[in-house]
């Protein structure tokens, strides 16, 4: 059976605990596993006047919330909650601020064989300086590429040896601490909190601060954007909507061609900008459409153009045999000739125009069976065309 006095210190850190939770608002279990006792030491220096820190056993802890049961709801959830060693944290902030104030007093550390890889680790490319030998086999081993140079190991690109999450071997665990590389880091982390009768676990105190900023940023520019674009005006959405309605009045106006101080400008400036572009792009035709202004020649002194000389004309050469030339009359047989002439009769006179013109006849005749045949064949060809059709 357990002494007195054991009875008594029991009792005793039963009810401070009890008062220390009555006195604040949360009430956090932070996890101890893989922290030394100088973090924790350092910790409470830090934040002594924000929190108040307890290591003690679950037993007193359950005890004590069995007697606040009353005054503080769910608080027995809270205590089934606490696994392993641990340390209550009693404090007024609230739980996510607490979280963020204990990630930045966290450290790095160097990896240990079981230890659990928070993120992605990896080892950069670069020159190690550690002397070529058995170490060359331990990196090819957790797969590190290396390379003899200056007389030392180089590693030769950034490799990732462990993804988040993983594992880390005791292989991995030595060559990261040949290189100096703390991939771990060690300091309290919440595994349980409790504030005015919310009880929250491991996972919903799982908190990335960067990741929260994004989304909160995300949320109030869709949000923003929602306001302005349906016209719902408040103090914040008032500039962005009268800028918007500004805007669109006077696109309107620009496409409109409604002249006024604000759209003249740009009118003018869209109206050069396309008269410029067809101009570039037609040079040849401008030059031939623009007509071009015709100066007056000097009028030229007109002079007397000389006279040809008539040059005699060259006769066709007659394809026709050469008629035998017949001998001249002396000038007397012509005198005679005359004279019988003028004694013959008219009628003999006319019997050489009378066989010309008998000649002319025969000659048309001759022709008008040509021209009937052609009329004809005209005719037969006019008929074709219309069946065709």
């Amino acid at each position: 059976m357990p002494s007195l006095k054991v009875l008594e210190t029991k009792k005793k850190s039963m009810n401070e605990i009890m008062e220390l939770i009555k006195n604040h608002e949360v009430v956090a279990a932070a996890d101890l596993r893989k922290v030394k006792s100088f973090q924790i030491q350092g910790i409470r220096k830090k934040l002594r006047d924000k929190m108040q820190i307890k290591t003690v056993k679950t037993t007193i802890v359950k005890m004590a919330a069995e007697k606040l049961t009353q005054e503080k709801k769910n608080i027995i959830e809270f205590t089934s909650l606490l696994t392993g060693p641990f340390s209550l944290i009693f404090t007024n902030m609230n739980p996510y601020n607490l979280i963020i104030l204990l990630s930045k007093s966290k450290v790095k550390v160097h990896a240990k064989e079981g230890d659990v890889a928070t993120d992605d680790i990896t080892v950069p490319a670069g020159n190690t300086g550690l002397p070529p030998g058995p170490l060359i086999s331990e990196f090819n081993d957790v797969g590190i590429q290396t390379r003899i140079e200056e007389g030392s190991i180089l590693i030769a690109k950034d490799t990732v040896v462990a993804n988040k999450g993983e594992v880390v071997s005791i292989k991995l665990a030595q060559v990261l601490s040949r290189l100096g590389i703390k991939p771990m880091e060690a300091g309290l982390s919440l595994m349980a909190a409790y504030e005015d009768g919310t009880v929250m676990n491991a996972d919903e105190l799982t908190f990335d601060l960067d990741h929260f900023k994004a989304s909160i940023s995300d949320a109030l520019r869709q949000s923003m954007n929602l306001a302005v674009y349906s016209t719902y005006l408040t103090k914040e959405t008032a500039v962005p909507i009268l800028s918007k309605a500004y805007s669109q009045a006077y696109w309107l106006a620009v496409q409109a061609d409604y002249p006024s101080p604000e759209t003249i400008p740009y009118t003018l400036r869209r109206a050069y900008s396309i008269a410029s572009n067809i101009s570039s792009k037609l040079p040849a035709t401008g030059e031939e459409a623009a007509p071009k202004e015709e100066k007056p020649e000097p009028k030229k002194e007109e002079k007397p153009e000389p006279k040809k000389e008539e040059q005699p004309e060259t006769k066709k050469e007659d394809k026709t045999p050469p008629k035998e030339e017949k001998p001249e009359p002396k000038k007397e047989e012509k005198a005679e000739i005359k004279e019988e002439e003028k004694a013959l009769p008219k009628e003999k006179k006319l019997e050489p125009q009378k066989k010309e013109k008998q000649e002319l006849k025969k000659e048309e005749k001759k022709s008008e069976p040509k021209k009937e045949k052609k009329s004809e064949s005209k005719k037969k060809e006019k008929e074709i065309l219309k069946k065709e059709e």
